[in-house]
């Protein structure tokens, strides 16, 4: 049986989300939802799974890596929507430790999905240090013990995107695409 580690980003600090906010698309709410949506469908599948938060309270990077271990997990998949300041930016991307074939095989095949089976252009699989941040903790603290991937799931700042993210039946049937992969 697979046990996954879902890693729904960010979370509430101080009660105020610490994501980012655009067309009416709060990231923190929004990947809560997303992941526990995919946790129904992987636990109707046969799996297990262990949220690194079910609610909005805020986990450090540090403690998310620290839950998905000490849970003996196969796979870790931390989830967030992206932003720019520029609003044609769209579409999903994936990320992945440097050398971690593993966490690029799975990011890549969670972005094949989000782009088939989402609509969401595809921006590709890209090592961790070609994110916005030097490099993305919750993946350096996972990648070694199973395949850990960072996936954002389109640009909440597109008009298209936002779209699709307020659209219940896109976001149930890609949280259950997305889930039947993850089997």
């Amino acid at each position: 049986m697979s046990r996954i580690a879902l890693d729904p980003g960010h979370g509430y600090k101080k009660h105020f989300p610490s994501g980012a906010q655009a067309n009416g698309i709060v990231e923190d709410d929004w990947v809560l939802n997303f992941a526990q949506r995919i946790g129904h469908y992987l636990r109707a599948a046969g799996a297990e799974v262990v949220l690194t938060r079910s609610t909005s309270a805020f986990v450090t990077l540090g403690d998310r890596g620290k839950i998905a271990k000490r849970n003996k997990c196969d796979r870790f998949v931390s989830i967030h929507l992206n932003a720019a300041a520029s609003t044609s930016a769209h579409g999903c991307e994936a990320f992945f430790v440097p050398g971690d074939k593993r966490g690029q095989a799975l990011g890549s095949v969670l972005c094949t999905v989000m782009w088939t089976e989402g609509g969401l252009h595809p921006r590709g699989v890209k090592q961790d240090n070609q994110s916005q941040h030097s490099s993305l903790r919750v993946l350096r603290d996972t990648y070694q013990r199973m395949p850990a991937t960072l996936i954002e799931v389109g640009f909440l700042t597109n008009a298209d995107d936002a779209a699709k993210l307020k659209d219940k039946h896109w976001v149930e049937n890609l949280a259950a695409k997305l889930a039947a992969v993850l089997v």
